[in-house]
C-alpha cells in the first residue's frame, strides 16, 4: 500500500524540539565559555603569584648569604674575645682569693663585737619597752587628771550659780522683811513662819554645798601632786630616750657591718671544698648582689625606726611643753579660784550665822509679841475698849528699828557678794531646787524622746524624697532616650535604610516570580519570550549594587582604621624615640611575611642625627624567635656592641642596661666630641 496518510507515526518532528535543543546547547556553550575565562584568569593569577614567590625566595636566599658571611666574621671575633675573657677570669680569681682571705680575718674580729652588741641591744630593747609602758601609764594618768580638772571647772561654775541663787534668796528675805514691816498687825505670824522654814532649808543646802567644796579642794591638791610627779617622770624619760637613741645608732651601724662581711662569706667558706673555683666566685658575686639588696632593705627599716623615735621624742616634748604652758597655769588658776571660793564660803558662813541670829531674834520677838497681844486682849476686856498702853507702842517701835537695822546689814552683805562675784568675772544663773530639777529632767527626757521620734520621721521622709527624686530623674532619662531614639528612627538611620533595601529586593523578587510564571505557565507566544526576563536582570543588578555599597563601606572603614593606626603608631614611636632613645621598626619575617612582630630594628636617635659624625647605616636587629641580636654597621660600631654585650648580656643578662649603655657610649663618642 502506497497511501501514507493513514500512518500513525509522524514522519518529521516539530521545529519546537529543534529550537529547544539549540537553546540548551547555547546555554552549555556559554557556561563552558565562562568556565574557560575563569580558568584563564586563575592561570594568570597563579603565574603572578609564582613570579612574586620566586622573587621573594631569591631575596631571602641573598639575605641568608649575607647573614652567613657576617656570621663567619662574628665567629672569628668571638674566638678572640673568648681568649681575652679567659685571661680576665683568671685575674679575677686571684683578686677574689686575696679578698676572701682578708674578709675571713675581718669575720673573726666581727664575731666577738657582734655578740657583745647583741647582748647590749637586748638590754636596751628591754629598757625601751619598760619606758614605753611607763609612758603609756603616765599618759593615761594624765588624761584622767585632765578629765578631773574639767569636772572641777564644771563644779566651780555650779557653785557660782549657787552663790547667785543665795543672793536672790537674800533679796527675797529683804522683800519678806519689808512685807513683815508693812503687815505686822495682820499676817505677821504666818509670814515669819514661812520665812523660818525657807531659811532652815537654805541653811541645810548651804551646809551641803560647803562640804562638797571642801571635798573638791582636797581633790585639787591631789591633782597638783600628781602633776608634779608626771613632770618628774617626763624629765626622766627624756634622758632615757637620748641614751636609747645613741645605742640604737651604734647597734644599726655594727649590724650593717656584720651583715656585709660575715653572713654570706661564712656560707661560702663552708661550701668551698665541694665547689670549683669558678662556681664559688660566681656564687660569691651573686650573694654580694643579694647582700646589697638586703642592706638597702635594712637601711629603710633603720630610717623608719629613726623617724618613729623622733616622732616619740617630739610627742614627749609637746606633752612637756603642754604641761608647762597649758596645764600648770590652769592648775594655778584653779587653785586661785579655790582660794576665792574659800573666801566666799567663809563670807557665806558669816552670813549664815547672821541669818541664824536674826531667825532666833525674830522667834523671840514673835513670842513676846504673842504675849503682848494676849495681855492686850485681857486689858481690853478689863478696860472696855480703852487705848493701848505706851509699853506696847514702844516695843513695836523698837521692833521696827531692829528690822530696819537688819535690812541695812543684809543690803551691805548683798553688795559685798555682788563685788566678789564681779571680781571672778563670770555670770551665775539661778539654780533651781531639787524638785524643780527633777521636774525639768522629766520634761527634758520626754522632749528628747519626742525629738528623736521627730528626727526619725524627718529622716524617713528625706529618704523617701530622695528615692522619689531618683525615680523621677531615671524616668526623665528614659523618656529623653526614647525621644532621641524616636527622632533617630524618624530620620534616615541604618535600620530604616536596611528595611528599605529589603523591601526593594522583595518587590523585585515578586516581580521576577510573576514574569517567570507568565513565561513558563501561561503559554505566551514564543517570539515575545526573552531568554532572561528583565526582572531577573533588575534583581541581579540590585544585588550587585548592594554588594558594591557594602564593599565601598568596608574599604572606607579599612582605610580609616589604617590611617588611624598609622598616626597612632607614629605618635607612639616618636614618644619612644624621644624618651627612650631608639626608633623602632618592625621587619616582616622572611618565612612568614604576615608575622610583623618577630624581628625588630633598633636605631639610636643619636645615630640618625645628621649634624654629628655618627655612621648613618648603623642599627641593631633583634630576632625574638631565635633570641639573637645582630649589629649592622662599621667595625667600630660592631666592636662597641660586642664589648657591651659581653658585659651586660652575657654576664648579667640585662638587655635594657645594654641598650642604655650603648646609647650613652654613642652620645659620648659622636655627639659630645
Amino acid at each position: 500500500m502506497t497511501d501514507t496518510g493513514s500512518s500513525p507515526f509522524v514522519e518529521h518532528p516539530r521545529d519546537v524540539f529543534n529550537e529547544e535543543s539549540v537553546l540548551g546547547l547555547k546555554q552549555i556553550i556559554s557556561s563552558l565559555q565562562f568556565q574557560l575565562s575563569s580558568t584563564k584568569s586563575e592561570k594568570s593569577l597563579l603565574e603572578q603569584s609564582k613570579e612574586s614567590l620566586s622573587k621573594r625566595y631569591e631575596e631571602i636566599i641573598s639575605k641568608k648569604n649575607e647573614d652567613l658571611s657576617s656570621l663567619e666574621q662574628n665567629v672569628e671575633f668571638l674566638y678572640k674575645e673568648r681568649e681575652q675573657l679567659r685571661d680576665k677570669v683568671e685575674n679575677q680569681k686571684q683578686i677574689f682569693e686575696q679578698q676572701r682571705q682578708e674578709l675571713s680575718q675581718e669575720i673573726d674580729e666581727l664575731k666577738g663585737s657582734n655578740s657583745r652588741l647583741l647582748s647590749k641591744n637586748d638590754k636596751l630593747e628591754f629598757k625601751l619597752n619598760n619606758i614605753n609602758a611607763k609612758y603609756e601609764h603616765i599618759k593615761s594618768d594624765f588624761n584622767y587628771e585632765l578629765s578631773n580638772n574639767d569636772q572641777l571647772n564644771g563644779r566651780i561654775k555650779s557653785l557660782e550659780l549657787e552663790n547667785k541663787r543665795l543672793s536672790e534668796i537674800n533679796d527675797e528675805f529683804s522683800n519678806n522683811l519689808n512685807l513683815a514691816a508693812d503687815q505686822l498687825s495682820n499676817d505677821r505670824s504666818l509670814e515669819l513662819q514661812t520665812i523660818n522654814d525657807n531659811l532652815q532649808r537654805t541653811n541645810s543646802q548651804l551646809q551641803l554645798k560647803v562640804d562638797k567644796l571642801l571635798q573638791h579642794k582636797t581633790s585639787t591638791e591631789l591633782l597638783k601632786q600628781k602633776n608634779i610627779s608626771l613632770s618628774n617622770k617626763v624629765s626622766r624619760l627624756e634622758s632615757f630616750e637620748q641614751k636609747c637613741w645613741s645605742l640604737s645608732v651604734e647597734n644599726t651601724e655594727l649590724k650593717s657591718k656584720f651583715d656585709d662581711y660575715f653572713k654570706i662569706i661564712n656560707e661560702y667558706i663552708t661550701h668551698e671544698d665541694n665547689d670549683t673555683n669558678e662556681s664559688v666566685v660566681m656564687k660569691f658575686v651573686n650573694k654580694l648582689k643579694d647582700l646589697k639588696n638586703n642592706n638597702l632593705v635594712l637601711f629603710d627599716k633603720y630610717s623608719q625606726t629613726q623617724t618613729k623615735l623622733t616622732q616619740s621624742e617630739n610627742k614627749l616634748q609637746n606633752l612637756h611643753s603642754k604641761i608647762q604652758h597649758e596645764y600648770l597655769p590652769k592648775i594655778d588658776s584653779l587653785s586661785e579660784l579655790n582660794l576665792s571660793k574659800d573666801l566666799q564660803i567663809k563670807k557665806l558662813q558669816d552670813q549664815k550665822m547672821l541669818n541664824n541670829k536674826e531667825i532666833e531674834f525674830l522667834r523671840n520677838s514673835l513670842k513676846n509679841f504673842d504675849r503682848i497681844e494676849a495681855s492686850k486682849i485681857e486689858n481690853e476686856r478689863k478696860e472696855n475698849n480703852n487705848p493701848s498702853s505706851e509699853a506696847t507702842n514702844q516695843y513695836l517701835s523698837n521692833l521696827e528699828k531692829l528690822v530696819d537695822q537688819y535690812k541695812l546689814e543684809i543690803d551691805s552683805l548683798q553688795k559685798q557678794a555682788v563685788k566678789s562675784s564681779s571680781s571672778i568675772g563670770e555670770k551665775r544663773p539661778r539654780i533651781v531646787d531639787d524638785a524643780m530639777e527633777v521636774k525639768s529632767m522629766n520634761i527634758n527626757t520626754s522632749l528628747d524622746r519626742e525629738n528623736v521620734k521627730l528626727q526619725t520621721q524627718v529622716k524617713n521622709l528625706e529618704d523617701e524624697i530622695n528615692r522619689l527624686n531618683d525615680k523621677i530623674q531615671s524616668n526623665e532619662k528614659v523618656e529623653s532616650q526614647r525621644e532621641s531614639i524616636h527622632m533617630v528612627q524618624l530620620k534616615s538611620n541604618p535600620f530604616s535604610k536596611d528595611q528599605l533595601v529589603k523591601q526593594q529586593s522583595l518587590d523585585l523578587l515578586i516581580k521576577e516570580n510573576q514574569d517567570l510564571i507568565k513565561k513558563f505557565v501561561e503559554g505566551i507566544d514564543d517570539e515575545s519570550i526573552d531568554l532572561i526576563p528583565k526582572s531577573v536582570f533588575a534583581r541581579q543588578e540590585q544585588d550587585k549594587a548592594i554588594l558594591q555599597t557594602k564593599v565601598d563601606q568596608l574599604t572606607k572603614k579599612i582605610h580609616r582604621l589604617k590611617t588611624i593606626y598609622a598616626d597612632k603608631s607614629k605618635d607612639i614611636l616618636s614618644i619612644i624615640s624621644k624618651y627612650f632613645g631608639y626608633t623602632i621598626e618592625f621587619i616582616p619575617s622572611p618565612i612568614n611575611p604576615n608575622d610583623l612582630s618577630s624581628r625588630i630594628k633598633l636605631v639610636s636617635r643619636y645615630l640618625s642625627n645628621k649634624d654629628n659624625s655618627a655612621p648613618s647605616n648603623a642599627y641593631l636587629i633583634l630576632d625574638l624567635n631565635s633570641k639573637s641580636l645582630k649589629a649592622n654597621g662599621n667595625l667600630e660600631f660592631k666592636s662597641l656592641c660586642e664589648d657591651l654585650v659581653s658585659n651586660w648580656v652575657n654576664e648579667k643578662g640585662q638587655i635594657p642596661c645594654f641598650l642604655s649603655a650603648l646609647n650613652l657610649k654613642i652620645y659620648e663618642t659622636y655627639v659630645l666630641s
